[in-house]
C-alpha cells in the first residue's frame, strides 16, 4: 500500500469503522464541515486553513451531489486534512475520480496530489482486506460490482475503480454509453489483455479467451461490461509434432495474405515479446500463465484471428516451452 493508503488503514483501526463508513461524523472530528451550493463548475468540494497553525481546517461540500458521490468528496477531503504533506486550500473536482486507476491516468491528468487524496478516501471507503473477502465469496463480477458500490454507498463508477485497483482475478471493464462507444475502460493489475479505448465499440464476444462475460445496466444511458479471465490455460498436446516454426509457417501460410506475412509474423513475435518480459517482471512465470498472457494480448488484436488455426494452440504450446526451457537456464 502507498503511505496515503496506510494512512486510511490506520484510521480504519483507530475508529474500529467497517462499511459503510460514517464519513460525515469521522470528517467532523477534524473539520468544521459546511454542506453548500458551490456556484463553480464541477467543484465537489473545498478544504480551507488545511495545516494553519491556530486555525481549524473548514470544508465546505457541494451539497448538489448526489449521497453516494458526496460520500467519495467527504472522504477525500479527509485525506487533504490528514495527509501530512497537504496543506492551504484545495478546491477539488471528482468528475471520474475514484482510485485513479494506473491504466487510467494519462486519461484524468490528476495533480499527483488529488490521486493520493483519491487513493485514501478509496482505502477508507472501500477497504481492501473487506473487498477481497468479498472477492472470494462472490464470483460473478457485476454482483461483487454491486456489492460494493450499495454496502459502502460509493457510486457504480468509484466501485468499478476500487475493483480494478485491487481485484485479484483477471478482469477488464468498459463502462459504454446505450450505443456500446466505450466511455472508459480498465483492466485489473493481473490481466495482460489490453482494455477497448475511449469510443471503441463493445460487443458480448469481444474477448474470446475470456472465461464469463457480464453485462451490466446501470441507467438507461450507462451499461458496464465485465470480462472475467481464467487464471489456469489448459496445454494443448504436440499432436502433430512438428517445430513450432513449421507449424507457424503453416498457419500463416493458411490464414494471412502473401503481401501480410512479414507485417504479421512481426506483430505476434512482437505481442509474444512483449508478454514474455511482462510476465518475468510480475513473477508466476511459467508455462501456462505465459500461454495465458500471450493468449490474453491477441484477443482483440487485428492478428487475434490466427488463433482460429487448428493448429494454432499446439504451436503457441511449443513456443513457449522453447522460451520457458531458454530463460529457466
Amino acid at each position: 500500500m502507498l503511505k496515503e493508503e496506510r494512512l486510511a488503514a490506520r484510521v480504519i483501526k483507530r475508529y474500529k469503522l467497517r462499511p459503510p463508513v460514517d464519513v460525515k461524523t469521522l470528517l467532523e472530528k477534524y473539520a468544521t464541515v459546511y454542506f453548500r451550493h458551490i456556484p463553480i463548475n464541477n467543484v465537489d468540494g473545498i478544504s480551507v486553513d488545511i495545516k494553519i497553525p491556530g486555525k481549524q481546517p473548514k470544508v465546505i461540500v457541494n451539497a448538489d451531489q448526489p449521497n453516494t458521490r458526496m460520500n467519495f468528496t467527504m472522504a477525500h477531503e479527509l485525506g487533504h486534512v490528514l495527509i501530512p504533506w497537504h496543506m492551504g486550500t484545495m478546491a477539488d473536482s471528482l468528475k471520474y475520480s475514484a482510485i485513479i486507476h494506473p491504466d487510467l491516468l494519462h486519461e484524468w491528468g490528476y495533480k499527483e496530489q488529488e490521486g493520493e487524496a483519491n487513493r485514501f478516501a478509496s482505502e477508507l471507503l472501500m477497504p481492501r482486506e473487506w473487498v477481497w473477502k468479498q472477492e472470494s465469496e462472490i464470483k460473478n463480477l457485476s454482483d461483487l460490482h454491486k456489492k460494493i458500490a450499495d454496502t459502502c454507498q460509493v457510486s457504480m463508477m468509484a466501485s468499478s475503480f476500487r475493483m480494478l485497483d485491487i481485484l485479484n482475478q483477471r478482469a477488464i471493464m468498459c463502462l459504454c454509453d446505450s450505443d456500446a462507444n466505450v466511455i472508459t475502460s480498465g483492466r485489473t493489475q493481473s490481466c495482460y489483455a489490453y482494455p477497448p479505448g475511449r469510443g471503441d465499440k463493445v460487443r458480448k464476444n469481444q474477448f474470446t479467451e475470456a472465461e464469463t462475460y457480464i453485462r451490466l445496466a446501470h441507467s438507461e444511458n450507462q451499461v458496464y461490461h465485465w470480462w472475467g479471465f481464467t487464471n489456469n490455460q489448459k496445454l494443448e498436446a504436440n499432436l502433430s509434432g512438428k517445430e513450432w516454426r513449421e507449424l507457424l509457417k503453416q498457419i500463416l501460410k493458411e490464414t494471412v495474405a502473401k503481401e501480410n506475412l512479414d507485417a504479421t509474423k512481426r506483430a505476434l513475435s512482437g505481442i509474444i515479446g512483449s508478454a514474455n518480459s511482462s510476465l518475468k517482471k510480475r513473477g508466476n512465470y511459467n508455462q501456462a500463465s505465459l500461454v495465458s498472457a500471450i493468449r490474453q494480448r491477441l484477443d482483440g488484436d487485428e492478428i487475434g484471428k490466427l488463433m482460429e488455426h487448428p493448429l494454432f494452440s499446439e504451436f503457441l504450446v511449443a513456443r513457449v516451452a522453447e522460451m520457458v526451457k531458454r530463460n529457466s537456464v
